[in-house]
Parts: C-alpha cells; sequence; structure tokens
C-alpha cells in the first residue's frame, strides 16, 4: 500500500507556500492559506482510489501544521 507523503511547495501567482499532500505518486490534496484561515483543496483522482482514513487524517494534520505564511524580508 502506498504511503502518504508530503512536499512543501510554491508557485509564482501564489503569494504563500502550500503544502501538496501526496499518496503515492498521485496528488490527493493541498493545503493553503491565501484568505487567512488555512484551507484544504482535494484533488479528485481515480488513481488515488481508497484511501485509509486514519492515515489520511494524521498525514492532513501534518501538513496544516506547516506554516505557510511567507515572512518578508525586513527593510531595516
Amino acid at each position: 500500500m502506498s504511503k502518504f507523503w508530503m512536499q512543501v511547495a510554491s508557485a509564482p501567482d501564489r503569494a504563500n507556500v502550500f503544502v501538496e499532500l501526496w499518496l503515492g505518486d498521485v496528488l490527493v490534496a493541498e493545503v493553503i492559506q491565501e484568505r487567512g484561515a488555512k484551507e484544504i483543496v482535494l484533488h479528485a483522482s481515480e488513481g488515488a482510489g481508497a484511501m485509509d482514513l486514519a492515515a489520511f487524517t494524521e498525514a492532513l494534520g501534518r501538513a496544516a501544521a506547516v506554516p505557510l505564511v511567507r515572512e518578508l524580508p525586513s527593510t531595516t
């Protein structure tokens, strides 16, 4: 059975970094923070199929704990 893993990523069209949550080689969710509160974006994919709820919940908790707001460099 595939395991969950996460990757912190950035994109030029986003103000903050985000966390990608993968199950093996299938992207299943992103944790983002663009409008204040953290949000999850689920990616529906037949490649992921059924997944263990406890493992997904634990992986999602770890992803949610990652600070996502970029620190702006100090100008002083």
